[in-house]
């Protein structure tokens, strides 16, 4: 059995008992933070482990290279995942689960939280899984498998590890729709440095309106996401065809940007 096949059935093992360890009930925002944060390091570790095996440099090998989007296609991608996700856990609501699983269990323990709390929730919570999961899905597994099964296979196999990663069917859900959403940017920009900045502002923005109850904020974000994030699409797919990135390659900038600038 071949290295690459190898690493990829540890990472595989490793994803199912992390996942495990993250349905277990928390009763404080610092708790679910500190679980969450292990988990991310460890994504990290079996990220960086397996793309040591494929002899390129880390950056180009997970994809952290520079994407050359405009702000403006940035923005567009951010409040597009902020759409879908309020929109993912709006029907997840509807279908009656609102109130089991994990992200009923994410929305009791943060409710009302502040000060350093509200800090290391967002450490936690946002910055770390944003980057690790990152790193791990979209970074070693999907663009280690776009060679060898095509950008599509390979968006839907990341998407449904991103699910199992959550551990429990009501939380999957929502996280393999969010997956597809994260894997298309990354087979189109050629970069996991979008999906890094949408997930960890989505996750962000989610922490923060558990815990400051900002409804109205949340249901303005999921409009202008319904409209940019078409749009941010298209014109990161515009990109893609003018000069469709190889794999640890840094793609050119697209139409309409300026100068030498190294967006995310």
């Amino acid at each position: 059995m071949s290295k690459p096949v190898v690493a990829f059935a540890w990472f595989a093992a490793g994803l199912m008992a992390f996942a495990a360890a993250t349905t277990r009930g928390f009763a404080s925002a610092p708790a679910l933070a500190s679980n969450a944060a292990v988990t991310s390091l460890g994504l990290m570790a079996w990220a960086f482990a397996g793309a040591t095996l494929s002899g390129a440099p880390l950056g180009q090998r997970l994809g952290w290279v520079p994407s050359r989007l405009p702000p403006a296609v940035l923005a567009g991608l951010v409040l597009g995942m902020l759409a879908i996700s309020q929109l993912a856990e709006w029907l997840i609501a509807q279908a009656g689960y609102g109130e089991v699983g994990n992200l009923a269990q994410f929305r009791r323990t943060l409710t009302g939280v502040g000060g350093r709390e509200l800090l290391v929730s967002l450490v936690g919570l946002a910055l770390l899984p944003g980057i690790a999961e990152e790193l791990a899905l979209r970074g070693l597994v999907q663009r280690g498998l776009e060679p060898r099964l095509g950008a599509a296979a390979a968006v839907g196999v990341s998407s449904l590890l991103f699910g199992a990663l959550h551990g429990e069917p009501v939380h999957a859900s929502g996280a393999f729709v969010l997956g597809i959403y994260l894997g298309t940017i990354v087979a189109l920009s050629g970069s996991i440095r979008p999906a890094v900045l949408c997930h960890v502002v989505n996750n962000a923005m989610a922490t923060l309106g558990v815990a400051f109850s900002a409804p109205d904020v949340i249901a303005w974000a999921v409009l202008a996401g319904a409209l940019a994030g078409p749009w941010a699409l298209w014109r990161t797919w515009l990109q893609a065809r003018a000069a469709p990135p190889a794999l640890g390659e840094t793609p050119e900038p697209c139409a309409g940007s300026e100068g030498p600038s190294d967006p995310p």
